[in-house]
């Protein structure tokens, strides 16, 4: 049982994970975690011996995060204009060194779902780092990513797509204001296809993982046998394109259905949907830099109306200004018609259609 369950509200069922539950292999597989997540420790204290210890306020964390495409770059650089003293990150997780190992594939920052993280995790480790003091930003592999830094700093914001079913764990052990952006999950597999093309490696491992019956149970247990059904139907239809939409939609789905759970249970947590931060931005821009601490300036509005409208100066070269109010419901770029309906059909097949059609 957690020794202080803060802000949340939950029922015993969900405290804590127990790693005794499952067959043989999975304790197997449990073993080999934590010696791997041993050896990493090791090699991180050795290589940064003034950020090890050193850590540990994570009351001055702020956190926002969600899938990558979601809006959660657009949503972190507005508020990061904020007049309040902040450290910034965007996405530094994927870069720090020594690196995570947390999946043999793809994606190395790729987590299973872990409801409880020990107070060593490599995670906690890599997100303590950031709020070290006389930190080598360089030598940790971060540099690029630490986008603001100042003298006496109040809080540190940092933009994650990175590690997500790990969410749960991560909150319980910092209880820090989070922000979670979610968007209509067709939107963000075309997105995210049109990116990196239908090879993308980003939430390949999270495939396997959302199908344990640990993370059903807890997120969609009303749904659980149709979603194993449907991924079981996906993998043998053997046309390789639209299994792959299929399958990254359910994956982006599951996972935000993971973010409303913890949201409805947390209240250290504001979810807000990227929809309506385009349809009212300042309102709901606003609504966030309260809940994140952040002062509201004239530098932030100004940044936030620049970035609403399509402007020819900035629009091939960063995506985060763009006329908003034609976002929701636009044109798909890569789904084709066909391919964008049966990606809402299995959707709400499965009991996860979260957002309305356009």
């Amino acid at each position: 049982m957690l020794k202080d369950a803060g802000a949340w509200r939950l029922t015993p069922q969900h405290l804590p994970f127990e790693v005794e539950k499952g067959n043989g292999l999975f304790m197997i597989g449990a073993v080999a975690e934590r010696v791997a997540n041993w050896k990493w420790r090791r090699r991180f204290v050795k290589a940064h011996p003034e950020v090890s210890g050193a850590y540990g306020d994570f009351r001055r964390l702020r956190l926002i995060l969600g899938v990558g495409r979601s809006g959660t770059t657009w949503l972190a650089r507005v508020l990061a204009e904020t007049p309040t003293p902040i450290r910034f990150f965007m996405e530094g997780l994927y870069h720090v060194r020594p690196r995570f190992r947390f999946s043999a594939s793809g994606d190395h920052t790729a987590i299973r779902y872990l409801p409880v993280l020990s107070t060593r995790h490599p995670l906690l480790m890599g997100y303590g780092a950031l709020l070290a003091q006389r930190p080598d930003w360089e030598k940790l592999g971060v540099v690029e990513h630490l986008r603001r830094d100042d003298p006496g700093w109040q809080a540190c914001l940092v933009k994650e797509v990175h590690s997500l079913l790990a969410t749960e764990g991560l909150l319980r052990a910092v209880t820090c204001p989070t922000v979670f952006v979610l968007r209509d999950a067709v939107y963000v597999v075309d997105s995210l296809f049109t990116r990196d093309g239908i090879g993308s490696p980003y939430l390949c491992p999270e495939r396997e993982w959302v199908c344990c019956p640990d993370f059903l149970e807890r997120f969609a247990s009303a749904h659980e046998d149709r979603i194993l059904w449907v991924f079981r139907e996906a993998e043998k239809n053997g046309r390789a394109r639209e299994t792959i939409i299929i399958e990254k939609a359910l994956v982006v789905s599951l996972i935000q259905q993971m973010f409303r759970v913890l949201a409805s249970e947390c209240s250290t947590v504001l979810l807000l949907e990227y929809e309506d931060l385009c349809r009212s931005p300042e309102d709901l821009f606003r609504r966030a830099a309260s809940f994140l601490t952040l002062d509201w300036g004239p530098g932030v509005r100004r940044f936030l109306a620049a970035t609403t409208h399509h402007t020819e100066d900035h629009v091939d070269t960063d995506p985060v200004f763009r006329d908003t109010s034609s976002q929701p419901g636009r044109p798909f770029h890569f789904l084709t018609p066909y391919e964008a309906d049966l990606c809402r059909r299995v959707l709400q097949d499965c009991g996860l259609d979260g957002h309305d059609d356009p």
